[in-house]
């Protein structure tokens, strides 16, 4: 069933005066109507064009509240330009009222939960459709760049004040601190390790909430998540068995010898080493890369592993690894 939704707009072109009734969608159900679904990509369902002289009058500038079933998140509300966040909220919740009545009992009831429906600027939509998220994370850094500057010329005083209220927000949420201090952590898994002990709430159940959260929109922008789902997972091991044990468990190394790892060059040398020696091309070179690396390897209690590697080969050297 469809439960697309369009308004009938009487307009008037600028250019020969003729008169004519479009139609404005404010509901698209992507399953069903592809062909709106594609020109919500491309960002023309809202332009409106002459009947009569076929040119180009302009953008409506009206809301749309998009359906996809089988995303993640299946809905997705793109507010109007010029309006107000609270005006933005009262359009959000008058369409998702009519969708339910279309919908009837294909109405999802996570879909009423708090922040279910994600509020996408329109400038964003057709790169997140496309998948193309390096588009769509370009596109916010410059809107919000062109922004912050505007606001630094019009109204410095504001963009201060912004600044520090956001700011002191943080210092009053100890968990989106936290959370921030784990997130620039993820690419060194021993101070992933120093900051879950420093800040037990991440071990909370909202912080993995947040987690949570913020793979489902990584997947939804259609980012590679696999870093951010690895880090949820540590934590998650974190609350099972102490976060020094976790990241252990997700180095291989023994718990003991982190402290180690940490001081002589960290995990990101350890896996170096190890990656060299598998991914070497031919057995001598193999040999080559486990000398030069045995007495980094030795610290780290890989030698044994790395022994069960070898040997087989020693033992006979005409055999292909």
């Amino acid at each position: 069933m469809d439960s697309s939704f369009a308004n009938s707009e009487d307009l008037e072109c600028p250019r020969c005066h003729h008169a004519f009734t479009c139609e404005v969608w404010l509901i698209v159900d992507g399953d069903a109507r592809p062909d709106l679904l594609e020109r919500v990509t491309d960002g023309t369902l809202h332009s409106v064009r002459c009947p009569q002289c076929e040119s180009e009058i302009g953008r409506v500038d009206i809301p749309l509240l998009l359906l996809r079933r089988e995303a993640e998140p299946a809905l997705l509300f793109l507010p109007a330009d010029q309006t107000s966040s609270e005006e933005d909220q009262a359009a959000f919740e008058g369409l998702m009222v009519r969708l339910r009545e279309a919908l009837g009992d294909e109405w999802d009831g996570a879909w009423d939960e708090e922040d279910a429906v994600p509020f996408v600027p329109r400038s964003l939509l057709g790169p997140l459709l496309s998948g193309d998220a390096e588009t769509a994370i370009r596109a916010m850094a410059e809107q919000m760049a062109e922004r912050l500057a505007q606001i630094q010329e019009e109204e410095p005083e504001a963009l201060e004040a912004l600044t520090t209220a956001m700011r002191e927000a943080m210092a009053q949420n100890p968990l989106a601190q936290a959370m921030q201090e784990l997130l620039l952590s993820a690419n060194k898994w021993t101070d992933v390790w120093h900051v879950i002990g420093s800040h037990p709430i991440l071990l909370s159940d909202d912080a993995e909430a947040q987690l949570a959260q913020m793979a489902q929109f990584a997947e939804a922008m259609g980012g590679d998540v696999a870093q951010l789902n690895a880090l949820r997972m540590v934590v998650q091991r974190s609350r099972e068995i102490g976060a020094k044990a976790a990241v252990a468990e997700k180095l291989g190394v023994n718990a003991d010898d982190l402290e180690l790892i940490e001081r002589v060059g960290g995990a990101s040398a350890f896996h170096r080493a190890v990656d060299q020696f598998i991914s070497a091309p031919d057995e001598a070179t193999a040999r080559t890369v486990f000398e030069q690396e045995r007495s980094f390897l030795q610290q780290y209690s890989a030698l044994q592993a790395l022994d069960q590697l070898i040997a087989p080969s020693a033992a006979q050297p005409d055999v292909q690894r």
